[in-house]
């Protein structure tokens, strides 16, 4: 039987280079948003702050009308956010931390189409979106950045106090997202009443000659996924042909039952 071939690549085909003019930071009802343009938006939520004795105290995040937003904890705890054009930054800000806190947990999503070719770096651990669930984490440790490549190339790093981070999968609970998991030390950084992420772009890769890489795709000119091979694959057009040339001869020899002068099936009432 003839494969069925999709004709629009629906947007899919090819992404421009992603520019730091492109990339956009907004604060929103949900939290930080990082929009990076072709290569999807991505949302850093409030956080939620942990105290020495393991608590874990959740937020009441709110804009405060002048361009920022506020975050107030059960104990008090006020933290500030600002995002930055200019420098590409979000900023948290706070007066100095209330006895018995111990860290502040920031938990963000990305999407499960990563799974198609996507790879990570987190400090020195690296490695590829699996495209089935093989486990709980991709990495964990001690790190002072995320980078986050599209399956088309190109992609987006968060740089960050050095701190404990972990990239994990959540179909390990049905979940179909990527989570990753940032924790701010205040231990680690006595004193301080203020940190930041700064995003960055990431140029596509580079060829071997030192020239920009071609193009990167997730489907090929006959509709078909480009990332990965299966049984049946068309290859050619020669083989785009021949299946067509098969379905015609298949058809042509087909007899269906009879119909009545309506069009229906003759004897069904």
């Amino acid at each position: 039987m003839m494969r069925l071939l999709p004709a629009l690549c629906l947007g899919l085909c090819v992404v421009p280079p992603l520019s730091a003019q492109t990339l956009q930071l907004s604060l929103s009802e949900k939290g930080a948003v990082v929009d990076a343009g072709e290569l999807g938006s991505f949302t850093l939520p409030a956080p939620t702050v942990h105290t020495v004795d393991k608590k874990e105290l959740k937020p009441t995040y709110t804009l405060d009308g002048t361009g920022g937003a506020r975050v107030a904890y059960p104990n008090g705890f006020v933290l500030k956010i600002a995002a930055s054009n200019t420098d590409k930054t979000v900023t948290y800000s706070f007066d100095q931390p209330f006895t018995g806190l111990d860290s502040i947990k920031f938990t963000t999503m990305f999407p499960i189409n990563l799974n198609k070719g996507g790879k990570y770096a987190m400090g020195a651990m690296t490695g590829d979106f699996p495209a089935s669930l093989n486990g709980q984490f991709l990495a964990q440790g001690d790190a002072g950045h995320l980078d986050i490549i599209h399956p088309l190339g190109g992609g987006i790093r968060f740089t960050t106090p050095a701190a404990y981070q972990q990239l994990q999968d959540n179909r390990m609970w049905e979940w179909t997202v990527f989570a990753w998991i940032y924790r701010y030390d205040l231990k680690r950084y006595p004193g301080q009443n203020r940190f930041s992420f700064k995003v960055s772009t990431l140029a596509a890769e580079v060829a071997v000659n030192g020239s920009p890489a071609g193009p990167r795709f997730l489907v090929d000119r006959f509709g078909q996924s480009a990332r990965k091979d299966y049984p049946g694959k068309v290859k050619s057009e020669a083989e785009l042909k021949a299946d067509i040339a098969a379905e015609k001869a298949s058809l042509g020899s087909y007899q269906g039952p009879p119909l009545d002068r309506f069009g229906g099936l003759a004897g069904s009432g």
